[in-house]
C-alpha cells in the first residue's frame, strides 16, 4: 500500500525556466481534452501559428481521435507555449517534451498509445497524466524504450502542494540513449499498477486541497489509507468521496467500528455515504 510515494516525494522540483531553449527544440504538448475541454479553442484563439495534430489519429484509435488528446508543437518562447503550459498546470492536464526530431516524437507518442499489460494482453493508457506519467517513468527499467526519440519530458507536479508552476523533469539516462524501437509494444513493469493507484490519489488530494482543509504532504499516507477504505467498499465516485472529506481527514477508518459497520453493509454506495455522513453529524453535532 502506498507504494511509490516515497519515490515521487523524493523528486526534484524544476521550474519553467529549465525547459530547453534549443534553436532547433520545440516544446511538444500532450494535452487530454476531457480535462481541458476548451484546449482546441483557446488554442485556435490565440491566433499563433499552430502545429497541431490529434493524438489518436493514424492509429487504430483514430475512430476516437477528435476526442482525444492533443498534440502540439509550438516554439519555447511563444505564447502558445505559455498557454499549453497553463493546460498542464490548471487541471493536471498534460505533460510537455522535447525532441530534435519531431515526426519521430509524435510517432513515438503513438505506439506509447497501447503497453503490454500484466495479464498478458495489451491495453490503451493515458501516458500523458501526469499522475500516470510518473508511475511509467518510477517503474521502467527500460527508460530508453519509455523516452525513445524525447530528450526529456516535463510534467506538473501536484500544484496544490507546490508553489504553483513547479515541474518535474523526466530524461533518459547517458548509458541507455539510443536504446529504443517499435518492434515491439512497451510492456508495464510489475510494480507500475500500484504507483500508478497511490500517484492518482497524490493527484486528486491536490486537486480538492481546499475541500481536505489544506493538508501538508505529510498527511497524505492516512488520507490515501482512508481513501482506499472506502474505495474497498465500493465508495469511489469522486462527488461521494467529498462528501465524505471530514471522515477521510479523521482517524484511520479501519479503526472505527460504527463507520466500518456501515462500509460492510449490502448497501448502495449513496445510502452508505448518507449514513456516513449523519454517523459524522451524530459524532460532531457541532
Amino acid at each position: 500500500m502506498l507504494e511509490g510515494l516515497s519515490e515521487f516525494q523524493a523528486l526534484s522540483r524544476h521550474n519553467v525556466e529549465e525547459f530547453p531553449a534549443e534553436s532547433d527544440e520545440k516544446l511538444h504538448f500532450i494535452i487530454d481534452t476531457k480535462r481541458q475541454p476548451d484546449a482546441l479553442i483557446r488554442l485556435y484563439q490565440a491566433g499563433e501559428e499552430l502545429d497541431l495534430h490529434f493524438l489518436y489519429a493514424q492509429t487504430e484509435f483514430s475512430e476516437l481521435a477528435s476526442d482525444g488528446p492533443l498534440w502540439f508543437s509550438v516554439p519555447r518562447d511563444s505564447g502558445l507555449a505559455r498557454l499549453g503550459m497553463q493546460f498542464c498546470l490548471e487541471r493536471q492536464a498534460g505533460i510537455v517534451l522535447s525532441s530534435s526530431d519531431e515526426q519521430a516524437a509524435l510517432a513515438h507518442a503513438r505506439w506509447l498509445l497501447r503497453v503490454g499489460d500484466l495479464a498478458g494482453g495489451e491495453s490503451l493508457i493515458a501516458f500523458y497524466l501526469p499522475a500516470i506519467w510518473a508511475a511509467l517513468a518510477l517503474t521502467t527499467d527500460e527508460h530508453g524504450m519509455l523516452l525513445g526519440p524525447w530528450r526529456r519530458v516535463f510534467s506538473p507536479a501536484p500544484s496544490r502542494f507546490e508553489a504553483f508552476g513547479a515541474w518535474l523533469k523526466w530524461s533518459v539516462p547517458e548509458a541507455a540513449a539510443g536504446a529504443w524501437s517499435h518492434q515491439a509494444r512497451y510492456a508495464l513493469s510489475k510494480a507500475t499498477p500500484a504507483f500508478m493507484r497511490t500517484l492518482r490519489w497524490v493527484y486528486w488530494i491536490g486537486e480538492e486541497r481546499a475541500a481536505f482543509g489544506d493538508p501538508t504532504p505529510e498527511r497524505l499516507p492516512e488520507l490515501i489509507a482512508n481513501l482506499e477504505a472506502l474505495v474497498e467498499h465500493r465508495i469511489y465516485e469522486g462527488s461521494h468521496l467529498l462528501k465524505l472529506v471530514d471522515l477521510i481527514g479523521a482517524s484511520p477508518i479501519a479503526e472505527r467500528p460504527e463507520a466500518m459497520s456501515i462500509l460492510r453493509s449490502p448497501e448502495e454506495a449513496f445510502i452508505k455515504v448518507e449514513r456516513l455522513q449523519a454517523l459524522l453529524v451524530a459524532v460532531n453535532p457541532n
